[in-house]
């Protein structure tokens, strides 16, 4: 239900409202980027967030894109979840390819260059990973590396995913 919300409730409602509106394009796009950075990094809950692809997705339904839509559906679903089992670096695959497919399907600049700060919005909620501070046993530059393309910390997943919730002593802010 919360993924449903995101999407829809964030990401689709704010393009229909800005189109019923009659706001030009360039205001709904932005409006678009507010939304999903306001999902990440939320003022209610200390800045801090989800990763914003559901509200993404919930943005490109909104906005029509189906075919940026299809290739979303194909490459974390099918690729990510079905095939490797690891939808973190689909994820980040298909953030840094919708810009380029939008540009090859002929999009206004205004789509083309949403989807390129959508895409910066999702590198940069990676690297911040919720103001965490980054696991000791790693350089800086590794888990740098590792929250980029993993969404995580740790090369291995399953030791990631057993840990437990840091204590706000262990948060930057």
């Amino acid at each position: 239900m919360v993924g449903i919300f995101d999407c829809i409730g964030k990401g689709t409602l704010i393009v229909l409202v800005a189109k019923l509106l009659d706001q030009d394009l360039s205001f709904q796009a932005g409006a678009a980027v507010a939304v999903v950075a306001g999902h990440n990094w939320s003022v209610y809950i200390g800045f801090t967030g989800g990763r914003g692809i559901s509200t993404i997705i919930g943005v490109m339904l909104g906005f029509f894109m189906w075919k940026e839509m299809l290739v979303s559906i194909i490459t974390i679903g099918v690729m990510g979840k079905l095939v490797s089992g690891e939808t973190a670096l689909w994820s980040m695959l298909t953030s840094l390819l919708l810009p380029v497919l939008a540009f090859a399907i002929g999009q206004s600049n205004e789509i083309i260059y949403m989807m390129i700060a959508l895409n910066q919005l999702l590198m940069l909620k990676r690297l911040t990973a919720n103001w965490e501070r980054p696991v000791s046993d790693y350089s800086l530059l590794k888990v740098m590396a590792y929250r980029l393309l993993w969404d995580r910390d740790v090369p291995v997943s399953v030791s990631w995913t057993s840990r437990r919730p840091p204590k706000d002593k262990d948060r930057i802010i």
